[in-house]
């Protein structure tokens, strides 16, 4: 199953399912795409429903919204009413990674890095797993150690480690 994430969208955490529809029916990406997390996973007074989910995320995405482009290649990684395909899913990630979207850069750096849906490519990992770490990417830090350890980059992975390790404590403060 996909996991489908959604920026906080705050204003959006007070509307109702059927403001959300309403907003998505008149071409609202940042609605579009909060109404396929919410069907996706049948959360704030929505049904869940994975077809229409993928429906209002496509919709967002192909309007050049980068977090639905995101959970678009997410749902062909792992197959989400749609068959899995590593290809479409890289080029989903490309879409929202030109944008700056953090998490599909960490997508893009683990595909090159484990040639999934493209040519092995650990210059190309190492590019967008900095990218996605210098906006704060948790995993992209850690993921980055792991391409760097591989490397025999030793001093700079444990920089990595630290870096993701003091974020994610921060995280944990901060809840």
């Amino acid at each position: 199953m996909a996991d489908f994430t959604c920026l906080k969208f705050t204003a959006f955490d007070e509307l109702t399912a059927p403001d959300i529809l309403k907003r998505a029916a008149a071409g609202d990406p940042l609605a579009q795409t909060e109404l396929g997390y919410r069907l996706l996973n049948g959360v704030k007074g929505v049904t869940k429903n994975t077809r229409k989910a993928m429906k209002w995320t496509l919709k967002a995405a192909n309007g050049g919204h980068p977090q639905a482009q995101h959970n678009m290649g997410t749902s062909y990684r792992d197959g989400t009413d749609v068959a899995k395909n590593w290809v479409t899913a890289v080029e989903w990630w490309m879409k929202a990674a030109i944008q700056g979207h953090s998490g599909a850069r960490n997508e893009l750096g683990r595909a090159y890095h484990n040639g999934d849906g493209v040519n092995k490519d650990k210059a190309e990992a190492e590019k967008w797993y900095r990218l996605a770490a210098q906006q704060g990417d948790v995993g992209a830090q850690f993921n980055l150690g792991l391409l760097l350890e591989e490397s025999d980059q030793q001093d700079e992975a444990e920089q990595c480690y630290l870096r993701a390790a003091d974020q994610v404590g921060a995280l944990s403060h901060d809840e």
